[in-house]
């Protein structure tokens, strides 16, 4: 078997098939630390002197809202008009790629990415109103259409 038939296996035989799948897409995200997505909040908050809980939440924001941000990315990618996306939709079908779409339905994707766009913003809450800003970013990423 595959490494990708074998991932799948693994997660289709998780009890917890949601939970194996985000396990999976931090992973891809930067080795299983989510380092792709958590690097750069994480850089802001070092360069403006945060405190260790603030880095840890500017991480924390970070990975959930870049899942967030792909998860409606794949189901765009699946649903959506070429002329909206900036690309043809089906091209990760086309190409082969698992994606959460194609593992989860568009129905079930939309819904994981609304809990990750909510754990990103609750990730925030060490912060006050400064954080403003970035709470209304993981919202945006999953009600967009390009």
């Amino acid at each position: 078997m595959d490494e990708l038939g074998e991932t799948l296996n693994r997660i289709l035989s998780d009890p917890q098939p949601l939970a194996a799948v985000q396990n999976l897409a931090a992973e891809l995200m930067g080795g299983g630390e989510g380092g792709a997505a958590k690097a750069p909040p994480k850089a802001a908050g070092l360069l403006a002197g945060a405190d260790e809980e603030k880095l840890k939440a500017l991480e924390d924001y970070g990975l959930h809202a870049g899942l967030a941000f792909q998860i409606i990315d794949d189901v765009l990618d699946e649903e959506g008009d070429d002329a909206v996306i900036g690309k043809p939709a089906g091209s990760d079908q086309e190409r082969g790629l698992v994606t959460f779409a194609s593992m989860l339905g568009c129905v079930d994707a939309r819904r994981l990415a609304e809990e990750e766009a909510g754990k990103a913003v609750a990730a925030l809450s060490v912060f006050g109103p400064e954080a403003e800003t970035l709470r209304a970013f993981p919202p945006f990423f999953v009600t967009r259409s390009h």
